[in-house]
């Protein structure tokens, strides 16, 4: 499994959706407190990031996310003095721990894939999964 579904069943989105759902949740303060102004004066402006989301999205594993991380940070170095400056950009330390969670996730409730179970029963618990350890975060 690929990141970007791991991505939408930890947090319920459509695949379709996913890179702009990604680049909504880990834009930083800066960026999603300006977000709205920009992309009215610059509908493009994030066209980096949804590029960033689709590459990171296909990662299998934390070196891949990793790796994209790096170059999404040296791009923005070049890109421009809102993004380096001001920080209107995605916080991927966040995005890091997130992976680390959903791959591990995938990893211990797939195991090896040598005991015989159906994929489906292994969705369904992935996603219990996913959803227990909302609960627990949210202290329920």
């Amino acid at each position: 499994m690929q990141l970007r579904d791991l991505y939408c069943l930890r947090f319920g989105c459509d695949l379709k959706d996913f890179e702009a759902n990604l680049v909504k949740r880990y834009l930083n303060g800066a960026g999603r407190m300006l977000s709205p102004v920009i992309v009215r004066y610059s509908p493009d402006y994030f066209s980096e990031e949804l590029v960033f989301a689709r590459y990171v999205g296909r990662q299998v594993d934390l070196t891949g996310v990793q790796l994209e991380v790096d170059l999404y940070h040296a791009k923005c170095v070049e890109l421009s003095f809102v993004r380096k400056w001001c920080g209107v950009r995605l916080g991927c330390r966040r995005l890091i721990e997130d992976s680390r969670e959903m791959i591990k996730a995938r990893d211990d409730t797939f195991g090896d894939g040598e005991d015989g179970e159906h994929p489906q029963g292994k969705m369904l618990t992935m996603a219990s999964l996913f959803r227990s350890h909302d609960l627990h975060a949210q202290g329920q």
